[in-house]
């Protein structure tokens, strides 16, 4: 990275800088000199884009090179916000299922029961009367 700039920088040294006349001799305006850095940023970064290609970490390695980076305190905190936040969801899981067992079951199970009951009574009554009620005459005296 360091060779790169250091080579760039060589190749084009300022001596047509001219301080007396405010401005730059040898033709080279402020639009070339930031065309000059723009180059040289570009060069940073390609540098700086092989380096991380040669560069192979394992995920172990990494996590490790965040702990060195991110300060002990922040670590704490955010170790105690994510067991909080883990022992509230475990929390409110219960809570929930507990109440819904106590509260939305039982109304359910008695429908169901009821449903139950009045499918029963249905067929039983389909037995007494046989398949087609209609077709059977009135029970009872009969006109004569």
């Amino acid at each position: 990275k360091i060779l790169h700039v250091e080579k760039f920088a060589m190749s084009r040294p300022l001596e047509g800088l001219s301080l007396a006349s405010g401005g730059f001799a040898g033709g080279e305006g402020p639009s070339e000199l930031r065309q000059s850095e723009e180059e040289e940023e570009e060069l940073e970064v390609q540098s700086d884009d092989e380096e991380l290609a040669d560069v192979e970490e394992t995920l172990q390695e990494r996590l490790v090179g965040l702990t060195e980076m991110v300060p002990a305190r922040v670590w704490k905190v955010a170790i105690r916000t994510l067991t909080f936040s883990y022992w509230l969801l475990r929390r409110s899981a219960w809570v929930l299922g507990s109440s819904l067992a106590l509260l939305a079951l039982p109304p359910f199970i008695e429908q169901q029961r009821m449903e139950l009951e009045e499918m029963h009574n249905l067929q039983k009554k389909q037995l007494m009367l046989g398949q087609n009620p209609a077709v059977m005459p009135p029970s009872g005296p009969r006109p004569m």
